[in-house]
C-alpha cells in the first residue's frame, strides 16, 4: 500500500498559468455540480469535507459574473470549518473526481536592471500571486441564462450577430451593388 503512494507522489500535475479569468457561473451550475459532489461522496470516491470544501468554493468565494474563485487556504479552512491540512488533501481529491482544477495566478513585473557596461536595461520578472480555481463541469457547459430573476450576464450586442451566412440575390436591388462592390474589391465569394 505504501509503495502505491509512492507512485501517486511521483506523478504530478502540470502546471497552468492564468490572470484567473473564468466563464460565467449561474445558480443552477452550482446546483448541479453540488447534486453530483453528493452522487460521488455517496460511491466513496471523495470525502464529507471535500464536498464541503467545494460548497464553500462555489457558495461563498466564485463571483457569479466573472467566475473568478481565488481564497486562500486559510480562507477555505475558515469558512468549510476544518485545519487547512485538510484543504491540502482535499483540493487533489476534487480535482481528480474532476471538479475542479487550479492554475497559478501570475503577474508580470517590469523592472529596471544593470547589465555589461553599466547599461540599464528593462526586463520582466513572473511572480506568482495565488492560486485560481476554476470547475471544468462548469466550463464545459456552455452558458445559458434561462433564469429570469438573474441578471442578464451578456451583452446587447451579442442578439445582432449570427453566424450564418446570407447568400446575396441578384436580382434585389441592394444585393446586385454588394455583389458589384465585392466584384470590383476582390473579395472571395463574389459569384
Amino acid at each position: 500500500m505504501k509503495y502505491v503512494g509512492k507512485i501517486k507522489a511521483a506523478i504530478r500535475r502540470k502546471k497552468f498559468f492564468s490572470d484567473g479569468t473564468q466563464p460565467p457561473i449561474d445558480r443552477n451550475d452550482r446546483a448541479r455540480v453540488m447534486a453530483l459532489a453528493h452522487n460521488t461522496r455517496g460511491q466513496g470516491n471523495i470525502t464529507r469535507a471535500a464536498v464541503d470544501i467545494l460548497r464553500v468554493l462555489l457558495y461563498q468565494f466564485a463571483n457569479l459574473k466573472d467566475g473568478r474563485c481565488f481564497p486562500s487556504y486559510e480562507k477555505i479552512a475558515d469558512a468549510a470549518k476544518c485545519s487547512q491540512r485538510t484543504v491540502g488533501r482535499c483540493l487533489p481529491d476534487l480535482e481528480a473526481a474532476g471538479f475542479l482544477t487550479w492554475v497559478n495566478r501570475i503577474v508580470r513585473i517590469r523592472e529596471r536592471v544593470e547589465g555589461l557596461g553599466h547599461i540599464w536595461a528593462t526586463t520582466w520578472r513572473v511572480k506568482r500571486t495565488s492560486n485560481a480555481y476554476s470547475f471544468p463541469a462548469i466550463a464545459t457547459k456552455p452558458h445559458q441564462n434561462n433564469d429570469k430573476r438573474q441578471k442578464d450576464l451578456g451583452t446587447s450586442i451579442q442578439d445582432f450577430f449570427s453566424s450564418t451566412i446570407t447568400t446575396l440575390k441578384p436580382e434585389n436591388e441592394v444585393d446586385a451593388a454588394l455583389l458589384s462592390l465585392q466584384r470590383e474589391l476582390g473579395i472571395n465569394g463574389a459569384t
